[in-house]
């Protein structure tokens, strides 16, 4: 709704979106529509004694006009689901009537976000955005996209249209700053209504590790590193059900973090699920809530409750380079060829 003045008349327009009057937009008896697309322009007339008359011709973009000779006020209401308003004229020493009301309301509409956004740094600054379309749902119309601290520059925003029955989507941003780190907003939009916001920052999780932590039928510990900037330590954890994982249902878990003793510039970060059901699997990822810095998807699965079961222990891997990590991995996975149903702990 656009509020103005200075015509000293009184004018409602119709809804207007793309510049032409949704005449078909009627406020019921109350003078509420709900939801409705479009902008609502209002001029209301003069609070003195300085008023004009209405031009003559037609006005095809208003709904309501005209000049009731007498001073005027509008009372605005505002709630968490309805822009409403009064209009009253009103002369000295005499009666205030009620000339026009009119009332926007927002019904609960919810808009899922989206799901497994990431930012990849790629040669020549750019850096490719990528999501999934909400697994859920009311139906989406287009994803809009902005940089949260405004890096790229001042109100930078994009907007992407949503494709039937497409489900991934990208985007890439050029002429950015290899050396600076970037936290792109996404959200899922329907009509006029924004999804949650989901984050995908040009940071990254690294060395994502889980392993034993209390008792393995119901509990699981986790680490991984990350730069100084990510101070979050956020675990969400859903039930693998064979489809997607949707973490706006996760249950989540907080950890703690430090700097690490072999990397100075990096922070290490644990937590531990618990109250997990036995011998079930789950997805997992872990990052910084706050930046919406999320590591890749993973599984683990809990330990029955009875039955016997096998484990690897590996010792001091030392993988402090790639090559270390390369020449750690390729010993682990023939651990793992060796005895298959194991679960690897260790140092």
């Amino acid at each position: 709704m656009v509020i103005g003045g200075h015509d000293h008349t009184y004018a409602r327009s119709y809804q207007m979106y793309n510049n032409k009057p949704l005449t078909d937009i009627v406020p019921d008896t109350n003078g509420v529509v709900t939801d409705p697309k479009g902008t609502l322009y209002l001029i209301t007339n003069a609070a003195g004694n300085k008023k004009y008359n209405v031009a003559s011709g037609t006005f095809p973009f208003a709904a309501k006009y005209g000049q009731p000779g007498k001073e005027m006020f509008t009372g605005m209401t505002v709630t968490n689901d309805e822009l409403s308003y009064e209009a009253y004229t009103t002369i000295t020493g005499g009666s205030t009537d009620l000339y026009d009301k009119y009332s926007i309301h927002k019904s609960d509409v919810t808009v899922k976000p989206v799901q497994n956004a990431k930012a990849t740094v790629a040669d020549g600054g750019k850096i490719t955005l990528t999501w999934d379309a909400p697994v859920s749902g009311v139906p989406v119309s287009g994803y809009r996209i902005y940089e949260q601290n405004d890096l790229l520059s001042a109100n930078w925003a994009v907007s992407v249209q949503n494709s039937e029955g497409k489900t991934s989507y990208s985007y890439t941003v050029e002429n950015t700053n290899p050396n600076q780190t970037y936290q792109f907003v996404i959200k899922a939009v329907s009509d006029r209504t924004n999804s949650e916001s989901t984050i995908a920052s040009t940071d990254s999780i690294k060395k994502v590790t889980v392993t034993f932590n209390g008792d393995p039928v119901s509990s699981k510990g986790f680490t991984w590193y990350t730069t100084l900037k990510s101070t979050g330590s956020d675990l969400q954890v859903v039930e693998n059900t064979g489809v997607t994982p949707d973490f706006t249902k996760a249950s989540e878990f907080k950890g703690r973090s430090a700097v690490s003793r072999n990397s100075k510039d990096e922070l290490v970060h644990k937590a531990e699920a618990s109250g997990l059901k036995a011998d079930t699997k789950y997805y997992f990822h872990v990052g910084d809530k706050a930046l919406g810095l999320w590591s890749a998807v993973g599984t683990f699965e809990t330990a029955p409750k009875t039955g016997a079961f096998t484990f690897i222990d590996l010792a001091d891997t030392q993988a402090k380079t790639e090559d270390e990590a390369i020449l750690s991995g390729e010993t682990m996975a023939k651990a793992l060829t060796t005895f298959p149903n194991a679960t690897v702990c260790g140092d």
